[in-house]
């Protein structure tokens, strides 16, 4: 029987509330089974139907008496999402979930919430800890006697409910097959709802208008009843209906004593809702150099492999090669992240942190060659005037130092922060590392750049206990070595690297000191382990007095590389851009005399003979495990065939990123990875180094094997 105009036929069902505990238990036997049949129901409707009840509470669920399925009634006012609006509250409980700092501030972005994040970004990430917060029921709740009245008990587990994180477990076990998205669709039929709609439908287009008035120009106030953060900035209507949802899964799961990550119960339909719209999309980029047939089979194998080591990790990985200066090997797999379903391409841009200290390594030999630069005479005496005078406050140090202290981090300046820099890195400064291009009075958008490149002339005080001894520059390195070379050419890193390496091997779409807006789409998008980032700003930041409180989320989440500002930066040392192809085809050339097979070149024969011999040669003299001759770390070979060993030499970034060569069989190798080692690499080979040593071992026939 239909509903009309005029008539409204109702089904009598026989049961219970959701929150009566022993009622529960008795018809499921434990009251788990409820709260996850309710988060998938609610979780297929908002983020694969695109329509949910927009008015849950206990009253409108029901159990059944006999079945004890769980019972959705009254449908009178439910919220269909927009495409946009969808996707936008994905990523946020993907980004909610994961803790993943970035990405939360990215997903607020596209769902209007700018004036939240804008003045107080920090604020903003308090405020969504807290209303996407889990509820675990106290002590006393879970001991609670079923006798006991049901308010009292409800009143004392919400004033002692905890609030807690998905485990590193939990949140892997949420992850789903993105190959099999369909069994989403059926599979919410098999779980025990039913729903049950008592009134005539009023279904609500989503509109963005819905919201509250605040004159505060403050993001968040202080609640004294609560002691949190809760946002003050107008809020699209159909996210609070959203988290009318969560809100009401959460007080279920406390009024029957049980610990429920409802994030983790949303997740894999969120992970859904991107697949479906993202998961088809082509990437963008220019036409790649065709690879020849005789490297189908080693692609073949290769592909297995890659796809045997991250389909379980929600993440992307790249990996090129090139042999005797021509492409074996380009390929690709994976997904730009968790909160972006794209899949990766060959021209997916990463950020190759320290592997762009040997790009930088690589454009000072060419300044070499054309005699601009002397790496062995001192700083005062370079062919260059400007160059001679790089440190204005010690000027002593242009006679003791010179290029090659640079290149090989012996400069006493590891720990050399611009204060400015540091700054506006602790607190986000986005305004100060990506200045507003429509304001026509600030042209400027390399300001950070030029502040800390005068700061390091003028100011910064060399360590007297390192100067002169391999002390790794992890950051500095890019302003002392990109400063010396821009000095020294007259002209802007960027356009080096881009007429120098980019042009003359045409991978000027491939390499990037930094990235513009235009960039955004070809991006991958997700870092996903913090250590290796916590690492660094610990290293580096703590060291000048800048304080990475826990309640600042930035320093703690390396994922902040993901925020738009910050991949804008120009330091060479830790934010270039490039995709392996890119990667490979610069140490391509390097290990076939300076050109690839096609003929592009951008290194003389002589002068990459000339330097692999003095690499090799300073290598014999230092202990490899704590140097960087002339800015390249060094990579140990074993000739399975020969029984000897020898060295090649590259850089590596966090995350295991690699780009390196090895001379003597001609073979330039690159694989970038966008989810991050996690775990204790000693113990466990990180998924991109497991891809180097097979893609090494297949491309030699077994005779060639890296020691990473």
């Amino acid at each position: 029987v239909r509903p009309t105009t005029r008539l409204l036929p109702l089904e009598f069902i026989d049961g219970f509330k959701p929150t009566d505990r022993e009622a529960v238990i008795r018809a499921r036997g434990h009251a788990e089974g409820i709260l996850r049949d309710l988060a998938d129901a609610f979780g297929h409707n908002i983020f694969v139907d695109g329509l949910f009840n927009a008015d849950p509470h206990p009253g409108n669920i029901l159990i059944e008496r006999d079945q004890g399925a769980v019972v959705l009634l009254d449908f009178g006012l439910a919220k269909r999402l927009e495409k946009r609006t969808r996707i936008g509250i994905a990523r946020l409980v993907l980004a909610s979930a994961d803790g993943d700092v970035s990405g939360v501030l990215r997903a607020m972005r596209e769902l209007g919430l700018d004036e939240i994040i804008q003045d107080d970004p920090n604020a903003a990430i308090h405020v969504t800890r807290f209303l996407f917060r889990d509820a675990a029921p106290s002590t006393y709740a879970r001991s609670t006697s079923s006798n006991d009245n049901m308010s009292t008990t409800k009143t004392h587990a919400t004033e002692e409910a905890v609030l807690c994180t998905p485990t590193h477990e939990e949140i892997t076990n949420a992850r789903i097959d993105l190959d099999n998205i369909d069994h989403l669709e059926t599979n919410i039929s098999h779980t025990s709802i039913k729903y049950r709609d008592t009134t005539s439908s009023d279904i609500d287009q989503d509109s963005e208008t819905d919201s509250t008035d605040s004159n505060d120009e403050h993001p968040a106030y202080l609640s004294r009843a609560t002691g949190k953060l809760y946002p003050r900035a107008a809020t699209p209507g159909t996210i609070l209906f959203v988290l009318r949802v969560i809100g009401c899964l959460r007080g279920i799961a406390v009024q029957l004593g049980v610990s429920q990550s409802y994030l983790n119960s949303l997740k894999p339909y969120a992970i859904a809702a991107l697949a479906r719209e993202q998961g088809t999309l082509s990437e963008r980029g220019p036409p790649l150099p065709i690879i020849g047939n005789k490297w189908t089979s080693l692609r073949s194998r290769i592909m297995a492999k890659l796809k045997s080591l991250v389909q379980d990790n929600m993440g992307g990985i790249q990996l090129a090669a090139f042999v005797h200066g021509e492409l074996c090997l380009n390929e690709a797999f994976g997904v730009h992240g968790p909160s972006d379903q794209r899949p990766i391409s060959p021209n997916t841009l990463f950020s190759i942190f320290s592997c762009g200290k040997a790009v930088t390594a690589s454009l000072a030999l060419t300044l070499v060659q054309d005699r601009i630069l002397d790496l062995d005479k001192s700083i005062s005496e370079q062919p260059i005037e400007a160059a001679r005078h790089f440190f204005l406050k010690h000027q002593a140090l242009n006679t003791r130092l010179s290029p090659k202290d640079f290149l090989e981090h012996k400069t006493g300046l590891a720990s050399a922060w611009p204060p400015k820099f540091a700054k506006a890195l602790s607190s986000l400064d986005a305004a100060y590392f990506a200045p507003n291009n429509k304001d026509k009075s600030n042209k400027d958008d390399t300001k950070p750049w030029r502040d800390a490149l005068r700061w390091i002339r003028r100011h910064a005080d060399p360590d007297p206990e390192t100067l002169g001894v391999f002390q790794y520059h992890a950051v500095s390195f890019g302003w002392l070595v990109g400063g010396l070379l821009e000095l020294s050419a007259g002209e802007p890193f960027p356009d080096l690297l881009n007429t120098r390496i980019g042009r003359p091997l045409g991978i000027s779409d491939h390499l990037y000191a930094r990235l513009y807006p235009q960039h955004e789409y070809d991006l991958n998008s997700d870092v996903n382990n913090d250590s290796p980032w916590q690492r660094l700003a610990d290293v580096c930041l703590n060291q000048d007095g800048i304080n990475f409180s826990e309640n600042n989320f930035f320093a703690a989440d390396p994922r902040l590389i993901n925020e738009p500002s910050l991949r804008s930066i120009m330091l060479p040392s830790a934010t270039m851009h490039a995709s392996a192809y890119g990667l490979a085809a610069m140490f391509g050339a390097l290990a076939n005399h300076g050109a690839l097979a096609d003929g592009r070149r951008f290194l003389a024969a002589e002068t990459v003979d000339t330097f692999v011999n003095r690499y090799r040669q300073a290598l014999s003299r230092l202990d490899t495990r704590d140097a960087a001759p002339f800015g390249f770390r060094p990579y140990l070979f074993s000739d399975n065939a020969k029984g000897t060993q020898r060295f090649g030499f590259g850089h590596a970034g966090l995350g295991q990123l690699h780009c390196l060569c090895e001379p003597d069989s001609g073979i330039g190798i690159a694989v970038c990875i966008n989810n991050l080692a996690s775990g204790d690499s000693s113990t466990s080979i990180s998924i991109a180094e497991e891809a180097l040593s097979f893609a090494i071992n297949e491309l030699t026939d077994g005779t060639l094997s890296i020691h990473i």
